[in-house]
């Protein structure tokens, strides 16, 4: 499984109660014992994951929070 992968699986799980803020996929990503060097690499996934309609971004300036699409 690539660093991708399991990146792109800790935001599932962080995700998994149907919404998530970015300090859950800080806390996902680190409780799964990834080890991230530049945490644009993440940000690269959520994009990714944002394109593909896996998850939405809620409108709302005032929090980041991420729900399934």
């Amino acid at each position: 499984m690539s660093k991708n992968e399991k990146i792109a699986k800790a935001i599932q799980n962080a995700i998994r109660n149907g919404s998530c803020e970015w300090s859950d996929i800080v806390q996902s990503i680190n409780d799964a014992k990834i080890t991230i060097k530049n945490w644009m690499t993440v940000r690269g996934v959520l994009q990714w994951m944002l394109d593909e309609k896996i998850i939405v971004r809620v409108n709302n300036v005032h929090k980041e929070q991420y729900i399934i699409a």
